[in-house]
């Protein structure tokens, strides 16, 4: 989650004879997705209400949904609806509370306090999809794939295009190097480790011109994804329509063999 310790509003109390462009084009930008979306993409809390959200997400971690639990989320907002509306909006980003149990019980803490009113239960369709959400979750990343895949044929046809470079160079199954190697020199001595670091130099207008292509053509790749798996596929499947779903088919695109795990 992207946070901001300090919100843009209260960057934007300066008084102006007439509004800055970049606040008139923020303002149509919101109009045409909406004024306060299901799913933000991008979230903004101030120090208070990320210390309110996280509170809200440890009582969902504990199970709590009392009337003891919203009192203590007011009063760590001061009884503050604009701190509550920050956390309550940052508690659905991506849509996450559709999905996972926590999630869902943060956010419906979080408008319990903003309405002063019990908790109300999950409702049926999120029920639902939480169930298949976690299901999911808690497959390989390759069983993800054929799960998704069996749902949507036409995203094997989507890892074809990935594999035959219709993308550019992909970093398929390579999952990058360490920035930094750690090499220990003799046994257990901590100060025997030694850590070696590249050199930093500045990258060569190649480098720079290969990054801005690799974006290019993986923005691409995540317009036809987001086609096919995801909140805006157009679907109606709950798994396939799924943040979780579209997280895990972008990382099987981009690295489809994880590295195991140390045992």
């Amino acid at each position: 989650m992207e946070h901001e310790h300090r919100s843009r509003t209260e960057r934007w109390t300066v008084r102006l004879p007439k509004p800055s462009l970049f606040v008139v084009l923020w303002a149509i930008r919101r109009a045409k997705r909406g004024e306060d979306q299901d799913r933000p993409q991008i979230v903004g809390t101030s120090a208070a209400s990320a210390a309110v959200l996280d509170r809200a997400k440890q009582f969902a971690s504990d199970d709590r949904e009392d009337m003891q639990a919203v009192a203590e989320l007011r009063a760590l907002a001061s009884d503050g609806q604009r701190t509550l509306r920050q956390a309550e909006r940052a508690s659905r980003y991506l849509g996450y509370h559709h999905e996972f149990f926590e999630a869902n019980l943060t956010n419906r803490l979080l408008n319990a306090a903003l309405a002063r009113k019990p908790v109300q239960a999950v409702v049926t369709r999120d029920a639902e999809r939480i169930e298949i959400a976690e299901m999911f979750t808690r497959l390989s990343r390759s069983e993800q794939w054929s799960r998704l895949t069996q749902i949507e044929p036409a995203l094997l046809d989507l890892e074809r295009e990935v594999r035959d470079g219709h993308f550019g160079e992909m970093p398929i199954g390579n999952h990058g190097r360490d920035q930094s190697q750690i090499r220990n020199a003799t046994s257990v001595n901590p100060q025997s480790v030694e850590i070696v670091r590249p050199a930093i130099c500045r990258p060569s207008d190649d480098d720079v011109r290969r990054l801005r292509e690799r974006a290019r053509v993986q923005t691409l790749l995540m317009r036809s994804l987001k086609r096919l798996v995801g909140p805006n596929c157009g679907q109606k499947d709950l798994l396939l329509t799924s943040q979780a779903a579209f997280d895990a088919a972008r990382a099987y695109l981009l690295w489809p063999s994880p590295p195991s795990r140390p045992s």
